[in-house]
């Protein structure tokens, strides 16, 4: 039987290998197969009660045959995005890692994400964490995020003595930042690596998984995989890793979306939610120039079941092939099916109804076809919209929302309350305090009481008729509602010490009440702190006290002009909309000459070599030497001169649209191709519509 196990020499190393590791968990090797053909297939079949016989439960693969894949898989790598700016790396990933399942326990089992940086193509130096036997075993990470589950710390199964670290329960993040002594030029490789849960016996007990019968197993960790040349470039690499090379940005680069002082980048086109809609650039150079959006609510099951869409305004308009099943599939996913789907025959001459000529499933752009003439037409044509997100929960000021066209939206939701902070005098010097502020069944909306007369005199009346000198006004609503003051000595008029009752609905009694009250108190009472050195049997120690002192007020009455601002915090609702037009990055080209001074040399000196020049990696001996010209406009020539004034090499920058490179990498060559002698050297760079800069660097042995 022996040659049926494993017919190659390699199944049967691999048998030498693992045969007792599995006959230790109770299974019994049937064959293996190694495909040759794609070195990382391996596939080790199993009989799980020794019988020899298909069983319930052995056919995994469904292919009748007693088959198993023993080994549990990791999560599927997740794809990662670099966004660079000088001294920092930005990195983001999508969710594909949590929707992976393992091929033995058939649940997705994913746990969490580690991120790694090296200098080194292997990940050589992130290599830090050994076994009980000194072993090099694992990589330490920069960061974990896990699920917040309490399955965090050292995992209970370990290795030779080492245990997997399961993370903190931090809750999951799609983005790190990583700006800890970030070199700029230096070659740095980053990856992000999703793990599972691993197993143990008490799991299902404790939720951590569906299954109750699984065999005790160590967390399972996707791999990074970066192939080199023999020069030591990166020919491939997974999809969750990445290489990157972090620069100053180009002389004179402004970032996207960036709006003029005084501007709002966001419109609060309706509704009256107080809350707060974030657009946060994740990846500067994916930004789309001119793109308008519009952050949309919604709700679920309930009222309360409150979700946001972000929806992109431009319509999408095609035309659709109908397939044999009577289906035509739209290029989005996520259509806007209220109010902005138009279906017409190919010509635009016959609009068709919904429900009646044709169906539409919104998640998946995929329309069904009813009417028989269009089915024999062939082709449909259609215009839409469609979400980049759809009904997304987190509206509590979350930050791993999905990244779209290099941004993220981040909702901060707020409930009906007044809001302290912005409830004060506005305008004027009116010092009045506040002796009482109240609210009853908050309305929705921001109030402003308006001085527009001195105490006394008479401007409006509240609902009894009693004169005062102030307007009271709705300025979300921008109206002027009711009101009525408490006349305490009733001589027909407002004094400063009566309060103010706000009714917005008038007459209804149970309606939303605000009343407020001024205190004019002419003292107050300040506080300091004074250190003193007492001197102790352990010597001199410092103490400090609090010293308290009443001081005199002058009570400043308000006068025309003057504004007391009460604000409502409002959650959103369903007639929330804010709207946003994105700006690519972009060069200002008429920059002051003066921001040439910023060019730089690095390192100056040069001394033997730089940091961040690389090795070879399958060579011995040094790698290429390297200085950078940094702060570069994104188009100039750089020419290069000995102290005598002989050209040793001219050097061309030129980014076109990438404003992410301000830097021009010297291999300190001449234009002869031969390595330049130790020494001071001149520089001349000519930046065309924008100046000229000179400077010198030195080459020490």
């Amino acid at each position: 039987m022996e040659h049926l196990i494993a017919n190659s020499a390699i199944s049967r190393n691999v048998k030498t290998i693992v045969q007792s590791a599995i006959e230790d968990m109770g299974f019994e090797i049937v064959r293996i197969k190694y495909n040759e053909k794609d070195s990382r297939t391996l596939q080790i079949m199993v009989d799980k009660n020794n019988n020899g016989v298909l069983d319930a439960g052995e056919d995994t693969d469904g292919n009748g045959a007693l088959t198993r894949y023993l080994f549990p898989t990791p999560p599927d790598n997740p794809r990662v995005r670099v966004q660079l700016e000088a001294g920092k790396v930005t990195l983001y990933w999508d969710k594909t890692a949590e929707r992976s399942r393992d091929r033995v326990s058939g649940e997705q089992d994913f746990e969490g994400y580690r991120i790694y940086r090296s200098t080194d193509a292997g990940f050589i130096d992130a290599y830090t964490i050994t076994d009980a036997y000194g072993n090099i075993t694992f990589k330490e990470p920069l960061a974990i995020f896990d699920l917040q589950n309490g399955l965090m710390g050292p995992h209970p199964i370990g290795y030779n003595g080492v245990q997997f670290d399961m993370g903190e329960d931090k809750g999951l993040q799609y983005i790190y930042v990583d700006s800890n002594n970030v070199v700029n030029g230096q070659t740095y490789y980053y990856a992000v690596t999703a793990f599972d849960k691993g197993y143990d016996l008490d799991f299902f007990e404790n939720g951590f998984t569906p299954n109750d019968n699984l065999q005790p197993i160590a967390p399972s960790e996707c791999s990074v995989t970066l192939d080199l040349d023999y020069k030591g470039n990166v020919v491939s690499l997974s999809e969750n890793a990445a290489v990157v090379l972090p620069n100053p940005t180009s002389l004179g680069y402004i970032p996207p979306n960036t709006v003029s002082d005084g501007e709002h980048f966001i419109t609060h086109l309706s509704g009256y939610g107080s809350g707060q809609v974030k657009v946060e650039v994740v990846d500067p150079f994916a930004i789309i120039d001119g793109e308008e959006y519009q952050v949309v609510f919604d709700t679920l099951e309930t009222a309360e079941d409150l979700v946001f869409s972000v929806r992109n305004q431009e319509f999408i308009i095609e035309t659709l092939t109908i397939n044999p099943d009577s289906s035509a599939i739209a290029s989005y996913d996520n259509i806007d099916d209220k109010g902005s789907v138009d279906v017409t025959n190919a010509a635009g001459t016959i609009t068709y109804n919904y429900d009646v000529d044709y169906e539409l499933y919104p998640e998946m752009g995929l329309f069904i076809i009813k009417n028989s003439d269009l089915i024999d037409a062939g082709e449909v044509a259609v215009s839409y919209r469609y979400f980049h997100l759809g009904h997304l929960e987190t509206i509590n000021g979350e930050t791993d929302n999905p990244i779209f066209d290099g941004m993220r939206i981040i909702v901060r939701d707020t409930e009906y309350d007044l809001n302290e902070d912005s409830t004060r005098w506005s305008v004027g010097d009116c010092n009045y305090g506040l002796i009482a502020m109240s609210v009853s069944r908050f309305y929705p909306a921001d109030f402003e009481i308006q001085f527009e007369g001195n105490l006394g005199d008479s401007v409006a009346s509240d609902l009894n008729g009693k004169v005062v000198p102030f307007r009271i006004k709705n300025i979300t609503h921008n109206d002027e509602p009711p009101f009525r003051i408490s006349d305490f000595n009733q001589d027909g008029d407002w004094d400063r010490d009566e309060s103010i009752s706000i009714r917005p609905y008038g007459s209804i009694a149970d309606g939303p009440l605000i009343t407020i009250r001024f205190s004019q108190d002419s003292l107050a009472i300040t506080d300091s702190t004074i250190l003193i050195d007492v001197e102790t049997d352990s010597g001199m120690i410092t103490m400090d006290t609090t010293v308290f002192d009443t001081v005199i007020v002058e009570v400043i009455d308000p006068k025309p002009g003057d504004i007391f601002h009460i604000e409502i915090d409002r959650p959103f609702s369903v007639n929330d909309v804010f709207s946003f037009t994105t700006t690519a990055s972009s060069i200002n080209t008429y920059m002051d000459e003066n921001e040439l001074e910023k060019i730089a040399v690095v390192p100056n000196p040069y001394i033997v070599a730089a940091s961040w020049e690389q090795r070879h990696q399958y060579e011995s001996g040094r790698g290429p030497r390297k200085i950078d010209f940094i702060n570069l406009p994104s188009k100039c020539t750089i020419k290069i001169f000995t102290l005598s004034g002989y050209l040793v090499n001219t050097l061309h920058h030129d980014v076109g649209t990438g404003f992410e490179n301000g830097t021009e990498s010297w291999n300190m060559l001449s234009s002869d191709n031969l390595d330049i002698s130790y020494g001071i050297y001149l520089y001349h760079i000519d930046a065309p519509g924008v100046g000229e800069h000179t400077g010198k660097f030195a080459v020490i042995k």
